[in-house]
């Protein structure tokens, strides 16, 4: 299957460069690159040309997104940040995935680019949430989603009018014609900037939010004051009040934490595998539980139909 590689962009020729290489150094994949840039002032357009990429205009990442969909005639769509890393087989391994499992879309786990267990921990919770609602409510973060080219189209693209969660409302749009699912085989390695500019509790409890407000309310649009919301601005901010408190206490914990990462590495990468096969025991329970409930239902129906076909006609 054919790929295209779509990257929203402002102002990013610190991250870009890194996966350009990635992209370059592909194995059993040739994919198209695409960067829709936000009119950058840095040299983002300069650099993406000069290592083969097209450059379309873009801006907000929902707009960034479908702009740069909108160059692309391949079969597959893959959407990744400016600021994310790939390993070399990445491309062939979602594209073989999406082929082999009949998928319209799919993501993949996200490792943190920090050697910090705290960062660790929280994109192990994150990666568990969208495994666990696969099935039910797909979630995938905007910085690694493959969808089919037809299917992309056919649903009409991002959102623009969503001001956070376009990247969940379009897998959640998309799996209605079809399965989405997570590619365990591979992963992206995701910047950590984020939590830097936002602070870890802060971060982590915006998602929340958004989480909640999504389930609860519907999608947040462009004019609801839901969550502040800013593209490629990575430049320090002043936090006030309590969220100043929380970022003294987080300093504190992040200190702790780096002292300690060279001695419990080992030990969270073995709880991770630990909660992974969890995960995955309790996923095929639920569904060995969902098929045997339906077979049930099955059975009851027909052995209704069979006593009304048996009742005398009055």
């Amino acid at each position: 299957m054919t790929s295209t590689i779509v990257i929203p962009a402002y102002n990013e020729e610190k991250t870009l460069p890194a996966l350009l290489r990635d992209i370059a150094a592909q194995r059993g994949a040739d994919p198209q690159v695409v960067v829709a840039d936000a009119e950058s002032t840095d040299r983002t357009r300069e650099i993406a040309r000069s290592r083969g990429a097209t450059v379309v205009e873009g801006g907000l990442p929902a707009a960034g997104r479908n702009s740069g969909a909108r160059d692309a005639d391949t079969d597959i769509l893959i959407f990744l940040d400016a600021d994310v890393r790939i390993p070399k087989r990445f491309v062939r391994t979602v594209c073989d995935a999406m082929e082999g499992r009949d998928l319209v879309a799919a993501t993949c786990p996200m490792k943190p680019l920090s050697r910090l267990s705290t960062d660790r921990v929280i994109h192990n919770f994150a990666n568990l949430f969208v495994r666990l609602t696969q099935y039910s409510d797909p979630n995938a973060p905007g910085y690694c989603i493959a969808i089919r080219r037809d299917v992309f189209e056919r649903i009409g693209g991002f959102d623009e009018s969503l001001k956070v969660a376009e990247d969940h409302d379009l897998v959640k749009r998309a799996a209605k014609h079809g399965a989405f699912r997570v590619v365990p085989d591979t992963h992206v390695r995701v910047d950590v900037r984020r939590f830097e500019k936002e602070g870890r509790v802060g971060y982590s409890l915006k998602a929340i939010k958004v989480s909640l407000h999504r389930a609860l309310v519907g999608e947040i649009r462009e004019d609801d004051d839901v969550v502040d919301y800013e593209f490629g601005d990575y430049s320090e901010d002043s936090p006030k009040g309590a969220m100043r408190a929380l970022r003294r206490l987080e300093k504190a914990m992040l200190k702790l934490d780096s002292k300690t990462t060279d001695v419990d590495e080992a030990i969270v990468d073995q709880g991770t595998r630990a909660v992974d096969a969890a995960v995955e025991n309790t996923i095929a329970a639920l569904r060995n539980a969902w098929d045997i409930l339906m077979n049930q239902s099955d059975l009851s129906r027909r052995d209704s139909d069979r006593s009304e076909s048996d009742r005398p006609a009055r």
